[in-house]
């Protein structure tokens, strides 16, 4: 199968997807206009909260002139954490989805058989368990990088280059996040696979919240704390005699 072969039918299976979202919309009009507006409000209220929060925090921060240059440095670790949880989300999401789309997803006897190559048919599922789960990082992620560019206003090409910086946060993720799904179903059934993921799942959001809180970060913006730590700073400047 030659490259453009492989895209036209890879074309197909993705213009069918479409079809069949027009075709909600044409049997149930009235319904799926409204439901998509109520999801689209609510999706705007969380991510303008989210972006008010997210500035707010990161403004509370360069406010703080007793922290000096310890400024900076707490955004960049502040923005480091959010980067971890994000992609230990994506991760565990594009495993879940993975499963989903290649194992356990109903139209999966539909598509096979029908004559498409098996390499398309994994491009095809690849691309929608991506699809499927980077919608968090795109929705929630993009906020927060925002509203970092707007506290520190940094030049343009910071801006330009946030594109170049998402699409690596997801592709990434979502590689090693199929790649891990495909092994651990060569060991179990996808069915007790997916149940155990989704079990874990709520452990996974318990244990990034404790992790969080262990964490302490008010601590990083007490002025106590802050003295601690330019007088631990200030120790390691003395000179030592060998």
């Amino acid at each position: 199968m030659n490259l453009t072969a492989g895209a036209k039918t890879l074309w197909l299976l993705l213009r069918a997807d479409i079809q069949r979202l027009k075709n909600v919309y044409k049997q149930k009009p009235v319904g799926a206009i409204t439901s998509t507006l109520a999801i689209g409000l609510l999706a705007v209220f969380f991510i303008s909260v989210e972006f008010y929060v997210s500035k707010r925090l990161f403004q509370h921060i360069m406010d703080q002139v007793h922290l000096e240059s310890l400024r900076y440095v707490l955004l960049a670790k502040l923005l480091q954490m959010v980067y971890l949880v994000f992609t230990i989300l994506l991760v565990y999401s594009n495993i879940v989805m993975a499963i989903s789309s290649f194992f356990t997803s109903p139209e999966l006897d539909l598509i096979h058989s029908k004559p498409v190559p098996r390499t398309v048919i994994f491009m095809y599922r690849s691309l929608e368990a991506f699809l499927r789960s980077s919608w968090m990082f795109i929705a929630f992620g993009i906020p927060i990088l925002y509203a970092y560019s707007v506290v520190l206003d940094p030049p343009t090409s910071f801006l330009l280059q946030i594109p170049m910086i998402i699409l690596p946060s997801l592709i990434i993720p979502a590689s090693f996040g199929i790649i891990i799904a495909i092994l651990l179903i060569l060991a179990f059934s996808p069915r007790r696979t997916q149940q155990v993921f989704l079990f874990l799942g709520m452990f996974l959001a318990v244990g990034l919240v404790m992790v969080f809180r262990f964490m302490q970060p008010e601590q990083l913006v007490d002025p106590i704390g802050v003295e601690q730590v330019n007088f631990y700073l200030d120790t390691l400047r003395i000179p030592t005699i060998d």
